[in-house]
């Protein structure tokens, strides 16, 4: 008797989990204009939080070169750290570009005239 509930119990909820899922449901409703502002003013702090790190960065990078001296001088464990910290300097540049040319491609949306406020940009460089 038991066996034949866990059998049942097996059988049905990957059933009930394939009704269930978004594909099933259809097309995706519309954002609402609050998330879709909300989604905005999370990436606008996101790409303010990375110009901070890679101004870290990138003083980090310049630090270590003047410290270390002229680069003929370098051991190889001098050239690793600088590798290091320009690769980390590099990767956040990457990760802003990225993070901007969303949050612009998704602010030419139409859309995107809904939550359009004063307190947030349109379009950000992608040099800053």
């Amino acid at each position: 008797m038991k066996t034949r509930h866990i059998v049942s119990l097996i059988v049905c909820v990957p059933i009930l989990t394939l009704a269930c899922s978004p594909v099933n449901q259809g097309a995706k409703p519309p954002p609402r204009p609050a998330d879709d502002y909300e989604w905005f003013e999370n990436r606008h702090q996101a790409i303010k939080a990375y110009d901070a790190e890679i101004k870290s960065a990138d003083a980090a990078v310049s630090v270590f070169g003047a410290l270390s001296g002229p680069r003929y001088t370098w051991t190889p464990n001098d050239c690793l750290a600088h590798n290091r910290l320009a690769a980390v300097a590099l990767d956040l540049h990457q990760q802003r570009n990225d993070a901007v040319a969303e949050y612009n491609a998704r602010s030419r949306t139409a859309d995107r005239d809904i939550s359009r406020t004063s307190d947030l940009p349109v379009t950000i460089n992608r040099d800053e």
